[in-house]
């Protein structure tokens, strides 16, 4: 009887706490309720907001980058439209008495140099590193042909053309005439200098035993040499362009009087 008492009591205790636990928990009322989800709720959409904001400007921010997915790739590289200078052409007599002629010349290194004869391409060639450029065994005819060349970068511009020449083929040796003296003839005079004169065509060079003579334009041609006491040999030669020769020799004999 004694046992039993202490298990209703025991019971009666449990069924109070519970009791206080119902109490407890009812004490939150509706109102309480809806304002905790209430809040709970403008919380979750504020931070959404915010989330929703910072996406917004790494979106905006990247949309180029984004756009670019789905665009074909561009490359932008510099482009050399620059031509280089002119090729310099070093300078080209105007005949030879060759078949063919070399030509050298400077231009911006690693450059292709193309050289024309009249007026259409004949070689092409690449300046080394120190600009130098040149041809060999350029075909010369009778007739005057035209020479010039251009120079083309890596990038394909191409130069203004270089200095033109001209030149043609002559085999002819100049025409030589000597006026004075006459060969074999005995000179006498009071000073062992004594001129020695002729003509010949124009842009003809002529020396007396080495010594260069004075020709105008009609090819008229003067020069004062030395006499020695006796026999003197004269060489006068004329030299044309293309390098031809003409040779007359003279032999005098010199006498001086007082």
């Amino acid at each position: 009887m004694k046992i039993f008492k202490n298990k209703k009591l025991n019971f009666r205790q449990k069924k109070e706490t519970k009791t206080v636990n119902v109490v407890t928990k009812s004490k939150e009322t509706p109102n309480q309720r809806l304002i905790k989800r209430i809040v709970v709720t403008n919380g979750l959409s504020l931070l959404i907001l915010i989330a929703l904001y910072f996406w917004m400007v790494f979106f905006i921010s990247n949309v180029g980058s984004f756009w670019d997915l789905f665009r074909k790739k561009e490359i932008y590289v510099n482009k050399d439209t620059i031509a280089p200078a002119p090729p310099f052409i070093s300078e080209i007599p105007k005949a030879t008495k060759n078949d063919s002629t070399d030509i050298t010349g400077k231009a911006e290194a690693g450059v292709k140099v193309t050289l024309y004869t009249e007026g259409s391409k004949n070689s092409e060639s690449t300046s080394d590193s120190q600009g130098t450029f040149s041809f060999t065994g350029i075909r010369v005819g009778i007739f005057p042909t035209t020479i010039y060349a251009t120079a083309t970068d890596e990038a394909g511009n191409e130069s203004n053309k270089s200095q033109v020449y001209t030149i043609v083929k002559d085999d002819t040796p100049p025409e030589l005439e000597v006026t004075t003296p006459k060969d074999d003839e005995e000179i006498k005079a009071t000073e062992h200098a004594y001129r020695v004169t002729g003509k010949t065509e124009p842009d003809v060079a002529i020396s007396v035993n080495g010594q260069f003579a004075i020709v105008n334009q009609d090819g008229e041609f003067g020069v004062s040499i030395r006499l020695e006491e006796g026999d003197n040999s004269l060489e006068i030669k004329a030299t044309d362009v293309s390098k031809n020769e003409t040779i007359e020799k003279r032999f005098v004999k010199f006498r001086k009087i007082d």
